[in-house]
C-alpha cells in the first residue's frame, strides 16, 4: 500500500498488516514492506512519524520501496535523499534489518 502521507490512517493499516501477520504464528522471520511515494518522503515530520511508528513494531526487518520523484533513474533532491537515508538508518538503529 503505496503511501502519499505518513498518517494515523496509513499507519493503522500498516499496523493492521502486521498484527495480522503475527497472529499467524509462522516459524519465520516477520519481515514488512513499507511503500512510500516521492512526496511522502520530502516532508521531514512525515520521516520522524514513520519512524517512531516501526519502532513500537516488532517486525524483524523491512523492504523500503521508494517511488523517486518525477520517474527520475538518478534522484538529484538532496531532501529526498537525505530522508530516505534517514529511514534506512533510523531502522537499523532501531534493530531492524
Amino acid at each position: 500500500m503505496l503511501a502519499d502521507r505518513i498518517e494515523d490512517n496509513w499507519l493503522n493499516a500498516q499496523r493492521a498488516i502486521l498484527e495480522r501477520a503475527q497472529s499467524l504464528e509462522i516459524d519465520k522471520p516477520l519481515c514488512q514492506t513499507i511503500a512510500l511515494s516521492a512526496d511522502s518522503r520530502r516532508d521531514d515530520g512525515q520521516v520522524v512519524l514513520l519512524l517512531e511508528d516501526a519502532a513500537a513494531h516488532t517486525a524483524e526487518s523491512y523492504n523500503l520501496v521508494c517511488e523517486h520523484p518525477k520517474g527520475n533513474y538518478l534522484v538529484e533532491d538532496g531532501n529526498w535523499v537525505a530522508n530516505v537515508v534517514d529511514i534506512i538508518a533510523g531502522l537499523k538503529l532501531g534493530g531492524q534489518e
